[in-house]
């Protein structure tokens, strides 16, 4: 077990390895994704290597964290991911979370970021992380709401068209 790795009551969240390519291709296709986090593009096996090692195993050499794969305690089953992203150009740490849509609507989102966010408190000491969701992602937006993250406007992140909006939390 890595020093990452985030035990819950139901979940274990722990850093993604080479061997989750399979899970990154269905959970970067599904229309919600897609919808509410962006495209990334990734089509194969080959796409999702290189946006693991690109994107959270970077993250992890260069920062100690990343988004990390979320997994059922009792079967083990890839269900999404979770963590904090630390962006180029841009000042503040933020949470990242998605999660498969069979998953949707039970709590493990809530309990995943709620995770997450005691480590960045307690381990990472930060005392402060953001996040950023699109304008009509109800759901997320009641996820950061539920853990008490203030929406302060509008935020333009790079790489991406339109404005998200943008939310803080002191922890």
């Amino acid at each position: 077990m890595s020093s990452l790795d985030i035990m819950t009551e139901r979940l274990h969240i722990r850093p993604f390895t080479s061997d989750d390519t399979d899970f990154v291709l269905k959970s970067c296709n599904e229309p919600a994704f897609i919808e509410n986090i962006g495209d990334k593009n990734i089509r194969n096996k080959q796409d999702a290597l290189a946006y693991l090692d690109g994107g959270p195993i970077k993250s992890y050499l260069d920062n100690g964290f990343g988004l990390m794969l979320v997994t059922l305690k009792s079967s083990k089953q890839a269900i999404g991911c979770c963590g904090l992203i630390k962006r180029d150009n841009v000042p503040n740490i933020d949470l990242g979370y998605s999660l498969l849509k069979d998953f949707h609507g039970v709590g493990y989102a809530s309990e995943a970021t709620t995770a997450v966010l005691a480590y960045a408190k307690q381990t990472l000491k930060l005392s402060k992380v953001v996040a950023y969701t699109s304008f009509t992602n109800q759901p997320s937006i009641a996820v950061l709401e539920k853990l008490g993250f203030v929406c302060n406007g509008e935020f333009d992140l790079p790489g991406y068209d339109s404005s998200s909006k943008y939310f803080e939390l002191n922890l």
